[in-house]
């Protein structure tokens, strides 16, 4: 069901509580952005920490920081990549489905050539998105690089 104002002050009314919900779903979806970079932190810095050793032998064999630090930083910018494509497909078949839902919520009244503008990926959204999953992957696998570069070999060979 659609609303139709006449009057301007009833409009100005309506579009202010569409961006006041707008606004308060765009703040959510940026903290609920925040703890999977936080989760994201914790998960690499345990997978990264999980092969201390294999870094401290290679390290104590001669390995330069820097080589260990390009290994890692090559391994995320894959994960970013894939989580990339990944995340792309699954929005392009969700954008499917909310088509179908508000094609089948119209009761067909409304033709999907009509919809199919608003329910599409264009090339600045795929970009977007592959550079937020690479950027972001990169920002948070920073201090668990860190942490496994700067262990020492001499504490983890001595375990052994």
């Amino acid at each position: 069901m659609q609303d139709y104002y006449t009057n301007i002050n009833d409009q100005l009314t309506y579009i202010n509580s569409r961006n006041t919900m707008i606004s308060f779903l765009t703040l959510v979806a940026h903290m609920f952005f925040i703890v999977c970079l936080v989760n994201a932190v914790s998960i690499l810095l345990a997978k990264f920490m999980r092969r201390s050793k294999e870094v401290s032998l290679r390290r104590a064999l001669g390995a330069k920081k820097w080589v260990i630090m390009y290994q890692h930083l090559l391994e995320v910018i894959i994960i970013g990549f894939t989580g990339g494509v990944f995340g792309i497909v699954l929005t392009y078949f969700g954008l499917q489905g909310m088509m179908q839902i508000r094609l089948y919520s119209s009761d067909y009244t409304i033709m999907a050539k009509d919809l199919l503008p608003y329910y599409q990926l264009d090339w600045s959204m795929i970009a977007v998105a592959f550079l937020v999953a690479i950027c972001s992957t990169v920002i948070v696998a920073l201090y668990p690089i860190w942490r496994i570069c700067n262990v020492s070999p001499a504490s983890q060979l001595k375990a052994q």
